[in-house]
């Protein structure tokens, strides 16, 4: 793996939460997917809203032993979905309880009317 990926799986480890935006059609998902693969790897689980041969189905998922998803959930066009900053505080928040790594890749970005938290 390549330094500057080291430290964007750091990172990403860290904060588990990762809004990557940009054009439509400009490589969003698939960069996402790349950032996945490598806790795939790690014994992680696929969620994803997308249609994705490495995607486990949802009723298949269920808590591990320690009561954690222990999933990579990506979210397509996430930014169409989150409507509040709150929505986004509360899945930040269950993220390392859960053992999650939330991906989305989206033109918009998540909670349009709060966008200026994120500048």
């Amino acid at each position: 793996m390549l330094i500057n990926a080291d430290i964007l799986i750091g990172t990403l480890q860290s904060y588990r939460l990762c809004w990557i935006s940009g054009r439509f059609g400009g490589g969003k998902t698939s960069v996402c997917y790349k950032l996945a693969e490598y806790f795939l790897r790690d014994g992680y689980r696929l969620l994803t809203n997308n249609r994705s041969v490495w995607a486990d189905p949802y009723d298949s998922v269920q808590l591990d032993e320690g009561g954690q998803l222990h999933s990579v959930v990506l979210i397509d066009e996430g930014g169409l979905y989150f409507k509040h900053s709150r929505q986004m505080e509360m899945i930040a928040s269950y993220a390392a309880k859960m053992d999650c790594i939330y991906l989305i890749p989206s033109f918009w970005p998540p909670t349009r009317a709060g966008y200026r938290d994120w500048e």
